[in-house]
């Protein structure tokens, strides 16, 4: 069977494509995010997958990641990538960024705890929740 990332990634392209759709809304980018956290057939692409969506998020003049974003990408890197150092790198990342935007949330903190390590969890929070 089709992995759910690339299908997804499929339509999210054909939208951005067509004059006669809508043009992706940050539900959509959040689908496309959601859909490769859930992937299990090819890990590598659903991450590529992952993090190209976030960058034309990122690159967007009109739209900016909110709480669910950042989770489902935190849960991404936590499904999507193996444990070590550049997992726990991207998380950190991900996370600095979700509080430079204003989007930290109990949710987001939930998704954190049960993605890393104790140790990590606490050296990356550092005491700010």
């Amino acid at each position: 069977s089709s992995d759910k990332a690339a299908r997804a990634r499929d339509i999210f392209d054909r939208m951005l494509e067509s004059k006669f759709r809508p043009n992706p809304d940050l539900v959509t980018f959040n689908t496309v995010l959601n859909a490769c956290a859930a992937s299990n057939v090819n890990r590598v692409e659903a991450f590529q997958i992952a993090m190209d969506t976030f960058g034309i998020l990122q690159r967007s003049e009109h739209l900016r990641p909110n709480e669910y974003t950042y989770g489902t990408l935190i849960k991404a890197c936590a499904t999507l990538l193996p444990q070590g150092h550049e997992r726990v790198e991207l998380v950190e990342q991900l996370y600095k960024g979700c509080c430079d935007n204003d989007c930290l949330s109990e949710p987001v903190v939930r998704i954190l705890r049960s993605s890393l390590s104790e140790d990590d969890y606490v050296h990356i929070l550092g005491g700010t929740y």
